[in-house]
This record gives C-alpha cells, structure tokens and sequence, in this order.
C-alpha cells in the first residue's frame, strides 16, 4: 500500500499545500527562502519549511494534530512561520489575521487541498497539449469505468478544470441541467442552452470553435457518465414521498453532521428500494377512501411488489445482506422504525458501523487510521421500503475498488464509484472469463446509473470541504443535481405519482417546505459558477 505523505511526511504534506494557497493568491514569493533547502525527495522547501528547520521541528503527525487543536490560534507556532509575509483577504481585520492564518492551515491539514475565496469567476481558457494528455492521464486512471479513454472534447474540457482547480464540465452540465428543469416544457437542447448562456456567449464571441468544443463535452460527457434527466419518465413510484423527503433531509443533515468532524474528503451514497412503480401507459387508480399522509398501506399495497419479480423474471434487490456478506464487505443492518427515521438513527448507526470497521477491516491502523474515518473514504447505505413492515437500512463499506478516494482526485472519480458499484454481485470479484455467459447480468452489481425500471433512487454526496458539498439524485438510468429545496421538489412531482394515496395532500400543504428546511447542502464555488452560466433570471427561478 502506497504510503500516505500526510501521515509519513506531514511538514512537507503541508508545506506544499501552503505553496499551492500562495499561489492561488497570486503570491509567488512562497520559495524565496534564505536558503535553496530541499525535503528528503529532493523537491524544494517553503517558507513554512524552512521555519520548522530553524526551529528544530520535526516530521510527526501526532504533534501536528495537537498543535492545530488549540482553540485560541496564539497558541500554535506554525502561525508565526509568515505572520507578516502571508497572504489574506483584505476584509479580514489587522486584529484578526493570527485567527485567519490559522484558519487557512487548518484548512490545508484536514481539506487536503488550499481554501479559495472565490469573488469573482475567473477561468484560464487555453490549454496545450502537455494539458490535455496530463488531465487525459488522471481521468484514465481513476475513473477506468466512465472515462477510461476520452474524446478530444472531454479531454480539453477536463484540462480547463484541473488548470482552473474547479470541475468544470461537471458544473457546465449540472447548470445546464438545472436551467432545463427551470423551463416550462423542459425541452432546453445544448445548443439552445448555449447560445442563451451569457459565459458561453461570451467565449463565443473570442473563439466560436471553442465554444463548440466545450458544448460538445457537455453533449458527450452525459453520454459517458448517464442519461440527461428524464422530464417525462415511462414509469412513476407509487410510494410515500414525505418518507423519502424525511430520509433524503436525514441523510443531508448527517453529512452535515460529519463535515464537523473535519474528515474531508468523503462519500455517501444512500440507494433507496420504493415499494413500486407502475408504468405510465397503464390506467392508475388510487386506493380508494385513502388520503392520509403516514405511511401506512393497506393490505393489497403493502405486499411486495409483483412487478419486481413478475414482469423483470429477477429480484435484483433480494439478496443485499447475502451479497455483502459473500464480498467480506463490513456492514452493519438495521430496522428503521415509523418513529425513528431521522439524522440521530443515521448518526447512531454510523458509530456502531464506524466501530464494527475498526475491529474488523481496518485493525491495523498500518491499513488505515480510524481516528481519521471517513476521510478519503466511500460509504453506502441501502434502504429497503418493499417489506410489510419496518424499512431495512445496511450501513457499509463498499469493495476495496471503488471506497478510497485517491490523492489529488479528480471530482469526477465519485460518479466512477458510483458506477463501478453501490451493491456488489455475488459473483463481483471473480474474474469474467470464471463466469458463465448465461448466468452474467451486469445489473447483478447495483449501480447508480441502472435503471431498475425506476424502482431505485439514489441520493449521492461528494464531499469535498465543509463548504464544497455536491448531491446527486439518480433514478431510472439519469441524473440531475440537487442545488436546493426546490430542486427536489421538481424531480418529485416527476417521478411519483402525486395522485398516489396521500402523496398530492402532502405536496399541496407546507409540509414539504417545512420537512426540507433541514435539507443541508452548499457549494460556494458552484453558486459563484451558475450565476455567470445560467440561462434562467432571477425571478423565474
């Protein structure tokens, strides 16, 4: 196992994360040191470098962490290694600047990467061939199942995101996306969208054949990763939406929960089983004499659904804790109650997970450091509403292929977890040639991007910095990103039946706003992005 620079060489781990916070910046004094000094590898020392030589400090991560623990940033040395020297906002205040600079260390020892305090969007279009093949390279690598070869467009638009440390073709479609879900017809074309859009006018009006080549990314990016967003599904679920609004908010609120931790980055993708769903062309009847909100079905409705047998040939869902178990996957099952469905079960059942991990996967902290979980770490849950009584909730690790966040990853390499697997197939790890033909399903292993015929909705969170939290719904093969409260309150008036028992009662009283204020997630840098690409006015919003 490669070593880990911030456990083995945590002095130069944050001296180069230091370099690349001077750099963005706009400081390029960040190396003029008095000396030409060098770490053991031979790359050059900054200023935060040579002050830990001058003052005989030396490579341990455990006295890092205590020294960046204080609470009162006087207290920490490292904040004198530039105290006149280091770069800070203007806004921030001459009596406070010890407090800033403490806070952008900190910020590098547990993000990973420098903080930037974007006012402006200000990207760096051009890139050259050493560019394209470096971005080409890292997409190659990780994420083998989305991306393993590129397109030349794909290839100049990732370059533009690593070059701008922004994930740029990700933003570029989740903004266009969301436009399209903010028309009336929900009909918005790429083309359209991007005459319509002020920054890919503006990139028009210097260069109309790079414009065209960053539309044609867009265009072939939701080819590789999913399918656009279905406005109009052939299927709709028939379940209770303010039980899956209270699990989507529990789970937002939870990440939120752990972001306190400073374990950044992470992922979780939470895959929800709904009891039902039927086919558009078919003739739908709610149950009669039934408008209640709770989640209560009657007999007919509460037994398991036909259509998951019937009409596939298959249960895919059927076997989770068997699949689990027979790929050594560390999980741990639960009931989840009517009454105890919300963050403190999440919140509960992720310590007992957490500690399940630590005495059994990862014993030897030479494997990982649990202190430090789920810091570049994936994990998943499964609820399963198809039974008469109580939903079941699997709280696990994934394989080892597709649960640890690689160094300098590229924000692209969650959506490859998600579709290399969320639930493994019994046969997952074995070889395709051990495998017979007529027993292969590539649905076996659950996946974001399998449709299931839109019985599985998907909630995935790439967690990338406490203000850096990115949430994803997939369903029925597509994706669409959630911004805000009213972002999935458009994807659930398309994909369930509103006139399903109580579902229409609920969506028309202030239950839903009331349910998703807790909803709880953030990206400044995307915020900053959408409002020089979009397409929708403010008021239309």
């Amino acid at each position: 196992m490669a070593e880990n620079p911030r456990e083995t060489q945590p002095l130069q781990y944050l001296d180069n994360l230091l370099a690349e916070y001077y750099k963005l910046q706009g400081d390029d004094s960040y190396y003029n040191t008095k000396e030409a000094l060098q770490w053991s590898d031979n790359t050059p020392k900054g200023k935060f470098g040579y002050f830990c030589d001058e003052n005989g400090i030396e490579h341990d991560m455990d006295e890092v962490t205590e020294e960046l623990s204080t609470d009162d940033a006087k207290d920490c040395m490292y904040c004198d290694f530039d105290a006149n020297g280091f770069p800070i906002d203007a806004s921030v205040a001459a009596t406070d600047r010890i407090k800033e600079i403490f806070r952008v260390i900190c910020h590098c020892w547990n993000h990973g990467k420098a903080p930037r305090k974007v006012q402006k969007l200000d990207i760096e279009w051009k890139t050259d061939e050493t560019d394209r093949k470096s971005a080409a390279d890292r997409y190659s690598a990780q994420c083998p199942a989305i991306f393993g070869s590129q397109e030349a467009d794909l290839c100049n638009a990732f370059a533009i995101g690593l070059k701008n440390n922004i994930p740029f073709i990700s933003y570029l479609v989740d903004a266009y996306q969301r436009d399209k879900m903010m028309t009336k017809d929900k009909m918005l074309e790429v083309a359209e969208w991007g005459a319509k859009s002020p920054l890919l006018s503006k990139i028009n009006s210097k260069s109309k054949s790079q414009a065209e080549t960053i539309q044609s990314g867009v265009k072939t990016y939701m080819k590789r990763l999913a399918h656009p967003f279905h406005w109009t599904p052939a299927n709709k679920i028939h379940d209770n939406i303010q039980q899956i609004v209270k699990y989507f908010v529990a789970a937002s609120q939870f990440v939120g929960q752990m972001l306190q931790s400073q374990s950044t980055p992470f992922s979780y993708d939470v895959m929800i089983l709904v009891k039902k769903t039927v086919s558009q062309q078919e003739v739908l009847l709610p149950p009669m004499g039934d408008s209640s909100d709770d989640d209560e079905e009657d007999d007919g409705e509460n037994k398991a659904d036909d259509d998951y047998y019937n009409k596939d040939g298959k249960d895919y869902f059927g076997n989770i804790e068997a699949q689990l178990k027979g790929n050594q996957c560390t999980f741990v099952k639960k009931s989840l109650q009517s009454n105890n469905r919300g963050v403190r079960f999440f919140i509960e059942t992720f310590k007992e997970f957490n500690g399940k991990l630590g005495a059994e996967k990862y014993k030897d902290k030479s494997a990982y450091n649990m202190a430090s979980y789920p810091r570049k770490k994936r994990f998943c849950s499964v609820i399963d509403r198809r039974g008469d009584g109580d939903d079941d909730f699997f709280l696990y690790e994934p394989p080892d292929d597709c649960n640890t966040i690689p160094e300098q990853h590229v924000a692209d390499w969650f959506f490859n977890a998600g579709v290399t697997c969320i639930v493994p197939s019994m046969y997952y790890q074995k070889p395709l040639s051990q495998i017979k033909k007529d027993e292969f399903d590539p649905q076996d292993t659950l996946k974001t991007n399998n449709a299931y015929k839109g019985k599985a909705i998907t909630i995935s969170f790439h967690v990338e910095q406490q203000d850096v939290v990115r949430c994803y719904l997939f369903w029925n093969g597509c994706y669409v990103r959630i911004v805000s409260a009213q972002d999935l309150k458009h994807v659930l008036h398309t994909i369930f039946d509103v006139k399903y028992q109580g579902n229409e009662k609920y969506l028309n009283s202030d239950k839903p706003d009331d349910d998703l204020q807790g909803l709880n997630v953030q990206d400044e840098v995307f915020d900053l992005f959408y409002k020089e690409v979009t397409t929708i006015k403010e008021q239309d919003k």
